[in-house]
């Protein structure tokens, strides 16, 4: 099974779904953008209800004796146009003692999970397309944290200081890293590059880059769950492949750099950029074509062989990619602006760390 945003995080879940009982329904997982662990809150009755009413009411269901049955009655378009215009209608996932029983961070330590091989990864900077806006200060940051921005669950001060220490205040460090030390203005604010940096991710470029980032911030929304994911299976004996996705497509804003979503269209091979409004590979060079071969062949053979290495044609000149491994835990690096690499998977280990520790209260 295999994913992307939203349906990384899906096929995730299916991997604890009903405490990690294994009904041999797949054989390997693939997630781009997601993992089995979100770190947003997961005890949303009190939210969701007024949702869920407000929804059946414009539906014409709030009468029906089974609401849920009137709603799945509904033509799709319609439903669709009310979902799409109505941003808090969003319905996000919560323990409900079934299909999630646990929090996920704690069944990973419990070993409670499918046993199947992965691949899993995200985007240089995931947070871009997250984070906040306006954050002017640090005041503004805080209550951000404080108030559970974005269904997070909202956070104790001590907590928070934490959090303020491991992604600092400077102009120098934050999401995209090819801003350098750049001060956005209106609309994202003099500290929007270190909230993406918290809600999203940011690792140091390699030497060859002509951006240089002394960084070591990090991720709440992808990376610390792609990396405890990657390190739990690893543990556990189980093949694991995970990267990072570092090449701007064309038509993304020097704001977003590498944002949600930008590896899409290299995975699927779409040159063409079918369903595109604005197609990623034009005013690109040959480099960001051979990347998009690289990776499609890459999912390809992980899908027919789960071993991502073993296409026939691959470029002899780009390092195998290896599997994940505890004691010199490494992903690839799928870049267009250098050839793709390995790169120790130790960067922002503070953060990381910090989000990883803190997994349940974030969930809350």
């Amino acid at each position: 099974m295999t994913g992307q945003s939203a349906g990384a995080c899906s096929v995730g879940l299916q991997l604890v779904a009903y405490g990690g009982r294994d009904d041999g329904l797949f054989r390997a997982a693939m997630m781009n953008s997601g993992n089995p662990i979100p770190y947003q809150s997961l005890l949303g009755n009190d939210h969701y209800e007024p949702i869920y009413q407000n929804m059946t009411t414009a539906m014409n269901c709030s009468q029906a004796v089974d609401t849920l049955e009137c709603l799945r009655s509904v033509p799709y378009a319609q439903l669709d146009k009310y979902i799409s215009s109505h941003a808090a209608s969003s319905f996000f996932p919560v323990v409900d003692g079934d299909f999630i029983q646990r929090y996920p961070s704690k069944q990973l330590a419990d070993g409670a999970f499918v046993r199947v091989p992965i691949m899993s990864g995200a985007n240089t900077d995931e947070g871009t397309n997250f984070a906040p806006k306006p954050v002017n200060n640090e005041t503004q940051f805080v209550n951000y944290l404080a108030t559970g921005y974005s269904l997070g669950a909202p956070l104790n001060s001590a907590i928070i200081n934490n959090i303020l220490a491991a992604y600092p205040d400077d102009p120098c460090q934050g999401t995209p890293a090819d801003l350098g030390c750049t001060v956005l203005g209106a609309p994202y604010g003099a500290e929007y590059r270190r909230a993406a940096s918290y809600y999203g991710n940011q690792t140091p470029p390699p030497p060859s880059h002509r951006f240089i980032l002394t960084s070591n911030i990090g991720d709440a929304v992808f990376i610390a769950a792609r990396r405890l994911t990657c390190a739990t299976w690893a543990a556990a004996g189980l093949p694991a492949y995970c990267y990072r996705f570092n090449a701007i497509p064309n038509g993304a804003a020097a704001t977003t750099g590498v944002g949600h979503f930008a590896e899409n269209a290299l995975v699927m091979y779409d040159t063409m950029g079918v369903g595109y409004a604005t197609n990623p590979f034009a005013n690109r060079n040959q480099s960001f074509f051979d990347l998009a071969k690289l990776m499609s062949g890459s999912w390809v053979s992980f899908v027919h062989d789960l071993d991502p290495n073993s296409w026939m044609g691959r470029n002899a000149s780009v390092p195998l990619w290896p599997a994940y491994n505890v004691q010199n835990p490494t992903d690839m690096v799928f870049d267009a602006n250098v050839t793709s690499y390995v790169e120790s998977d130790i960067f922002r280990a503070q953060g990381i760390n910090l989000i990883n520790s803190i997994a349940v209260a974030l969930q809350r």
